[in-house]
């Protein structure tokens, strides 16, 4: 019974962060204040870089991707949930955090 239970906290917590993750990429003020501060928004473009940046700006696009994108936040939390406080190693973080895109796209079918 208790191999059950924690199977379903495990899976609850998974789902928990899939839900954080579209929360902070879509619905939260207070990081999309954030984000707009720092020019990370969706709707925002980067500026244009000199020649000498343009590495700088390829990451900075990257990581604007990547922080508006629900399904790779959900995959970072979920990887940092399981390493953190189920304390899965590390090879089974990564393929059990694959879930959490899972979750994500369940969360979405379910609330549009």
């Amino acid at each position: 019974m208790k191999d059950y239970l924690s199977l379903i906290m495990w899976l609850l917590s998974l789902a928990g962060a899939a839900v954080l993750a579209c929360y902070l990429a879509y619905a939260s003020t207070v990081i999309q204040d954030l984000k707009r501060i720092f020019g990370l928004a969706e709707e925002q473009q980067l500026p244009k870089w000199k020649k000498w940046f343009k590495p700088f700006g390829w990451l900075i696009g990257e990581f604007k991707d990547l922080i508006n994108c629900p399904m790779c936040t959900s995959f970072w939390i979920g990887l940092t949930i399981n390493l953190t406080l189920w304390h899965i190693t590390l090879p089974f973080s990564i393929v059990y955090a694959c879930l959490c895109i899972i979750f994500v796209e369940l969360y979405r079918k379910i609330t549009l």
